[in-house]
């Protein structure tokens, strides 16, 4: 999990201030190098040559390591209200994805609202 001096400055996502909750963690992430984990852009490295060996063992290793660490800062900076809906997400894009999904669904009934 993350260290709480490293995300002690984000505001905790509580389902309404998605847009200041974003600001802080992805400044976090970006500090790690993790936005490309969280967008999706890097995957993870396949585990399989063309010869059905094991392959890229390190690499795999590393993103999987960098992908725990960036959902840990996801869970670490969220209320355990919103940490019901990421139950099911196995990496940082799906959680990313599912929280933002959530965040649209909210701002266009709000829009609706209005």
């Amino acid at each position: 999990m993350s260290n709480s001096k490293e995300t002690a400055h984000i505001a905790t996502y509580d389902g309404i201030n998605f847009s200041v909750w974003r600001l802080g963690l992805w400044v976090l992430l970006e500090q790690h190098n993790l936005i490309g984990i969280v967008q999706g852009e890097e995957l993870l490295p396949d585990m399989q040559n063309l010869a059905g060996n094991l392959a890229n063992a390190d690499a795999i290793a590393s993103w999987k390591q960098r992908d725990c660490k960036a959902r840990g800062y996801i869970l670490s900076t969220i209320e355990v209200s919103q940490q019901r809906i990421l139950i099911d997400c196995i990496s940082a894009y799906q959680m990313w994805q599912a929280l933002s999904a959530q965040h649209l669904e909210q701002a266009s009934d709000n829009l609706y609202d209005l």
